[in-house]
């Protein structure tokens, strides 16, 4: 049933990009047709599926609207997506909780990232791949909120991580297992290089970098010495370590991932 659902659920997600309002011609039949179809698969009434065949309408317009700015691509893809989500929400509100509860949009959303859509595996499948994905992190997020030694908590985060990766490898197959966790492997360096315009030379010299101060941290944090003296060092490590990353990037790039690092530290 579950899979059913799925492969329905596909097939009206990428019709959602599609629909209409248009009621002339042959495409007045069209939208009708489509009317019917979201009727039949969600058991909503016409008015029901003339609101979400607006939704659809503005979403299209909206980011129609984005490409004729000619956005950097990581600005219209950002930008796309907070469209993209508000679409969702709306399409929510109209199915009510019940049957997006029974739909699970969540993996809809979820299979929109470049992992999954990389791996080329059609959208239902993705959809699947989505909901493994959104689940896992929601247990990871709420498993870092419990108060647990860190030994206990690093233990119970593996034991997630190989749950999940496992589910992934049953679901997808043993070929794009392996192209997903290349494309994992790989998701650092696109992240540096898309957000701070970073050449490969800077990304291989910052991550020499990071992984030294990620051991002087480990270090300074089981260190046998009092916490004024512990503070002490660690603030002179960071002060080293964004002075060692400002030495291989340009001030603009220096900024922009300043301005994130200092961040990261203010929610910790």
């Amino acid at each position: 049933m579950i899979s059913i659902v799925c492969t329905i659920l596909a097939s009206v997600i990428i019709s959602f990009q599609l629909l209409t309002t248009i009621t002339s011609g042959d495409t007045a039949k069209q939208s009708k047709s489509q009317r019917l179809e979201l009727m039949q698969i969600f058991g909503i009434t016409d008015s029901q599926a003339h609101s979400i065949q607006k939704l659809a309408l503005h979403r299209t317009r909206q980011i129609d609207s984005l490409q004729a700015l000619n956005l950097e691509k990581a600005i219209f893809i950002s930008k796309r997506e907070i469209i993209t989500d508000a679409y969702y929400m709306e399409v929510e509100k109209v199915l009510g909780p019940e049957k997006s509860s029974q739909i699970d949009l969540k993996g809809c959303r979820a299979a929109r990232c470049n992992e999954i859509k990389s791996l080329s595996l059609g959208m239902a499948l993705s959809v699947k791949m989505g909901t493994l994905k959104y689940k896992y992190e929601d247990a990871t997020q709420q498993l870092k909120q419990e108060p647990l030694p860190p030994k206990i908590l690093r233990s119970k985060l593996s034991e997630l991580k190989r749950h999940y990766y496992s589910d992934v490898r049953s679901l997808i197959g043993e070929d794009k297992y392996l192209q997903w966790q290349n494309y994992l492997d790989g998701e650092f360096d696109r992240r540096y290089s898309q957000k701070y315009g970073m050449t490969e030379e800077q990304i291989a010299q910052f991550k020499i970098i990071k992984n030294r101060h990620s051991i002087k941290m480990k270090q300074l944090k089981h260190k046998a010495i009092s916490d004024a003296e512990r503070f002490d060092l660690v603030q002179a490590e960071k002060c080293s370590y964004t002075q060692q990353v400002r030495s291989i990037m340009t001030e603009q790039q220096f900024q922009l991932w300043y301005s994130d690092y200092e961040s990261k530290n203010n929610n910790h």
